[in-house]
């Protein structure tokens, strides 16, 4: 390599713009629309966003804050505290049934 020139040069550039992992082609994975598709289907909203919108039209006056926390709020948290405990739960189990599979051939 000559002098001033880096490693980064030998380097493909990134087809799309923050494609810089090889193999992501930015692409959802089926698990990414297994996830979010019943979300979507249900006619539920991102917490985020619709926190965003919530908080907005509660300072604005149009909503009242008892229907932004006990109609948004509240109910989003529960969603997400129960969403997250059963994919954690979900995911642990799956090692550990992975875990005693592999153990049970060993012996």
């Amino acid at each position: 390599m000559a002098k001033g020139e880096s490693e980064s040069q030998d380097r493909e550039a990134p087809q799309e713009p923050g494609d810089s992992t090889p193999g992501v082609t930015g692409e959802p994975t089926t698990g990414t629309r297994l996830t979010t598709a019943p979300i979507a289907a249900c006619g539920f909203r991102h917490s985020m966003a619709g926190a965003v919108e919530a908080f907005y039209l509660a300072f604005d006056g149009t909503v009242g804050w008892g229907r932004t926390v006990f109609g948004f709020i509240l109910p989003a948290v529960i969603g997400n505290v129960v969403g997250g405990v059963l994919l954690v739960a979900l995911l642990n189990h799956g090692q550990i049934v992975a875990d005693r599979n592999a153990r049970a051939a060993q012996s």
